[in-house]
């Protein structure tokens, strides 16, 4: 009976004792995005198709700056442009905006959204890196972020009553 008991301590002990990150919650904002096109059925010389690439990055970073995450163990809540999306978590993967992404926590209280490989960015099949970071409730940069979305909701709010 008592190696089983010590059997079962032993287990215990090495069951919490894995290197998988676990999600941290709280608030996160967006740090940046990283976009590997597969281009292996592009012609080599497709006019323009660097160009277009390079600027759908640009502006996937660049709209990034507008959002901010709340994440918990059962959810990811995105807010932005005056729109909130949520995902429930499953399985380490989270679906936002009808893209699947598979969550990658890491340290120095970093989170990296990754979505398939068959992801559409234009006209390429890709695979999108989001960093996020993870932030104090108090953050000036949150808060911010928070205030600009409440304005737009407030925005859209307001032209929609106008268009009645």
């Amino acid at each position: 009976m008592k190696k089983l008991m010590g059997a079962a301590a032993i287990a215990l002990l090495l069951g919490g004792c894995n290197d998988e990150k676990q999600i941290e919650p709280g608030d996160y904002l967006f740090e940046s995005a990283q976009i590997k096109f597969d281009n292996r059925d592009a012609a080599s010389n497709e006019e323009g198709r660097e160009a277009l690439q390079k600027h759908i990055v640009s502006a996937l970073n660049q709209d990034g700056k507008a959002i901010y995450y709340r994440v918990t163990p059962t959810e990811i809540t995105a807010h932005g442009y005056g729109e909130t999306f949520t995902g429930s978590v499953g399985e380490g993967r989270v679906n936002l905006q009808g893209a699947w992404h598979r969550i990658k926590p890491e340290g120095d209280n970093t989170l990296r959204l990754i979505t398939d490989k068959d992801m559409s960015c234009g006209f390429y099949s890709c695979q999108i890196t989001l960093t996020l970071k993870k932030v104090a409730p108090d953050s000036p940069e949150l808060r911010a972020r928070q205030q600009q979305h409440a304005d737009d909701q407030l925005a859209w709010q307001k032209r929609m009553a106008d268009e009645r």
